[in-house]
């Protein structure tokens, strides 16, 4: 696993330095820079912003999203972090972002990448490795919420 994370991963840093993180076999924290995440991934931020937008409609000042593996359109993000889970609460024309969610592999994930996972669950189970948690916070504008929340499919109305 080592070898992945030193070849395969060169252009992939942030994933790079999670893999071998968790080969290291600390399990101590890591933190993420939201804030670029949300610059770097189209898909997880136009999915956190179209989510805390519906909820700010609702009434909501507080809540949380998931941001599943599929949503990443940035490949260093995406295999850095797996999903994550996000926490929101607005706090004046503000909306505070963290996130604390576990790097770890499944045993069975039904994906190509299944080999890779078995392994990681096994270096883990001997001590090789070691799940961490990864922690971050971002601030964001309530009004860039509601700017870049555009739908993912926009029907038009036809009149015939």
């Amino acid at each position: 696993m080592r070898l992945l994370a030193t070849t395969l991963m060169h252009r992939l840093p942030r994933a790079r330095r999670h893999l071998q993180h968790f080969l290291d076999a600390s399990g101590t924290s890591v933190t993420i820079n939201l804030t670029q995440l949300l610059r770097d991934d189209p898909g997880v931020r136009a999915l956190a912003f179209r989510t805390m937008a519906a909820q700010l409609q609702r009434g909501q000042t507080a809540g949380r999203l998931a941001a599943p593996q599929v949503m990443f359109k940035n490949t260093d993000w995406r295999w850095a972090t797996g999903s994550l889970v996000l926490h929101w609460r607005q706090v004046g024309d503000q909306i505070q972002l963290h996130c604390c969610d576990r790097y770890h592999f499944q045993r069975h994930t039904g994906r190509i990448s299944s080999p890779v996972h078995r392994l990681a669950v096994w270096l883990e189970s001997q001590g090789a490795a070691a799940a961490f948690d990864m922690v971050g916070r971002a601030v964001v504008s309530v009004e860039a919420v509601h700017s870049e929340a555009t739908p993912v499919v926009q029907y038009k109305r036809l009149y015939l």
